[in-house]
């Protein structure tokens, strides 16, 4: 039995990056040659991977929360493509509670979502514009009311309503 050298060769150069075949060459001392195909398929049918770092932690908020004070989470891919990160907030500012769906997409489409916390909660109350509001004094009776202003962190100018029914009379008898 002889034993001799077989050299394999191929013409791919390295890092490929797409589906492809390979053929191999090998070739023995006497010159004989044959050649073997070897299939590479690149499926990336892995989803992004969160960053640990990610805080997606409940954001709390007096009024509302704007699209510069939300911090965009990172992901990381397998195949170290590309990531697009989006969330489902049609409009900013946010005003009211809401549960933000983040959806990070690789190159290949695969897909993860997290949730992140959003909660509006107005614990303050309105401020008279006015220190003390003025004594009203009639001796017959009121027919109107001016409203009193109040300013709010959240809604601004508020103009205050009463109960009071109009006309304001004085009731019993006057001697």
């Amino acid at each position: 039995t002889a034993t001799g050298r077989i050299i394999a060769t191929t013409d791919i150069t390295p890092l490929i990056t797409k589906s492809t075949t390979i053929t191999w060459t090998y070739k023995d001392a006497a010159g004989n040659t044959t050649t073997q195909a070897q299939e590479v398929t690149m499926e990336d049918d892995t989803p992004p991977t969160p960053d640990p770092d990610n805080d997606l932690l409940e954001i709390t908020r007096q009024c509302s929360l704007r699209k510069d004070e939300l911090k965009t989470p990172a992901a990381m891919d397998n195949c170290r493509r590309e990531v697009t990160i989006a969330n489902n907030v049609a409009n900013f500012p946010i005003e009211e509670s809401t549960l933000i769906t983040w959806t990070c997409t690789d190159a290949a489409g695969n897909k993860i979502t997290q949730m992140q916390q959003v909660t509006i909660d107005n614990m303050t109350a309105p401020v008279p514009v006015e220190a003390d509001l003025p004594a009203l004094e009639d001796c017959s009776q009121i027919i109107s009311l001016t409203a009193p202003t109040a300013s709010d962190d959240c809604d601004g100018t508020i103009i205050a309503t009463t109960d009071a029914v109009l006309p304001i009379t004085i009731s019993g008898t006057i001697t």
